[in-house]
């Protein structure tokens, strides 16, 4: 079973896709091993390493602006 996600591309939506099982199984296996940020399957043209690093510069980015913005909060 291919799901629904990419119907709103057109007719060679469901192409893009991979089957629901190999979806699920790919992720779960992620999330159980601890993994935060997941890439399943090819979203795009980049090599899973360079997909992690550029996870790693965004999540650092983001680290940064939680900090700053957190330090005007009291909790």
């Amino acid at each position: 079973m291919i799901a629904e996600l990419h119907d709103y591309v057109g007719e060679g939506g469901r192409k893009m896709g991979i089957p629901v099982s190999e979806f699920v199984e790919d992720c779960y296996t992620k999330l159980n091993a601890g993994q935060e940020s997941i890439q399943v399957g090819i979203a795009f043209p980049l090599a899973n390493d360079e997909f992690t690093q550029s996870l790693a510069l965004r999540n650092q980015g983001l680290e940064k602006v939680s900090k700053i913005v957190l330090s005007h909060f009291e909790l």
